[in-house]
């Protein structure tokens, strides 16, 4: 796909606000095999995550000495976030509130792993954080318990998430690196969606023009990122499939 085409998908304030969703959504889908939806939990969490890649992406720049921002927005956004924590405190229990808590302590310490050139394995926690811990707080605030066999399947989108990631660190990628790392993107998807849906499994392929497109580009955080919101939607889509033909 070329540069022109991959611009036409990428829309970075829909992605903005489609990234938490898809943090969060397999846990959620994997709930409903037990009960209705909790929807109003889910909400809270869904502005949990949005506010703490908000924090994020403040504290982030702070190593950059030139970069300046709002200290009221800054705040204000900090209270919000508390408030979520809290409601999960109340509404769940006060365990909930302290996993929430040390979340975002590690999101939003993660300009520290700048200052100890650490960025590496801070975006490696980073990631594990937002697709194993995010999924499985979803399941729990569902059924208010965990099912330790369906976090395997958070790991489909693992590896185009630390793509994204850490495209802000790393903005070159050795191709031959970077063609491993998607062709296992695409071998995990499948080996964890082929047992329930069989053939229908290699649907997650046609997301292939946007891996291509992500190798004959310029490796960067706009070329990392359609690739990671398009293979996401359909290994989601696909997830939820499976689950209502169960």
């Amino acid at each position: 796909m070329r540069q022109s085409k991959l611009n036409k998908f990428y829309h970075p304030t829909l992605f903005f606000f489609l990234l938490p969703f898809f943090q969060i959504l397999l846990g959620m889908i994997y709930s409903l095999r037990y009960q209705t939806l909790n929807i109003v939990s889910f909400i809270f969490l869904y502005l949990f995550v949005l506010f703490n890649q908000m924090l994020e992406n403040i504290l982030l720049r702070i190593p950059d000495n030139d970069f300046t921002f709002s200290k009221g927005f800054f705040g204000a956004v900090q209270g919000l976030n508390l408030l979520t924590i809290l409601y999960f405190g109340f509404q769940h229990s006060w365990l909930t509130s302290l996993f929430l808590l040390l979340f975002s302590l590690n999101i939003q310490g993660q300009f520290l792993f700048s200052f100890y050139d650490l960025e590496f394995y801070g975006t490696m926690l980073s990631v594990i954080l937002k697709t194993i811990f995010l999924n499985s707080f979803s399941f729990f605030i569902g059924v208010d318990f965990i099912q330790a066999r369906f976090i395997v399947y958070f790991l489909g989108l693992l590896v185009p998430l630390f793509l994204y990631e850490v495209s802000r660190i790393r903005p070159e990628m050795k191709t031959n690196i970077l063609r491993v790392l998607i062709a296992l993107s695409y071998v995990v998807g499948l080996v964890l969606l082929w047992p329930p849906l069989s053939f229908v499994s290699l649907l997650l392929l046609l997301s292939l023009p946007f891996a291509w497109g992500l190798m004959n580009n310029a490796f960067n955080r706009k070329t990392s990122s359609v690739f990671m919101i398009n293979f996401s939607l359909f290994y989601i889509l696909l997830t939820m499939y499976s689950v209502l033909i169960s």
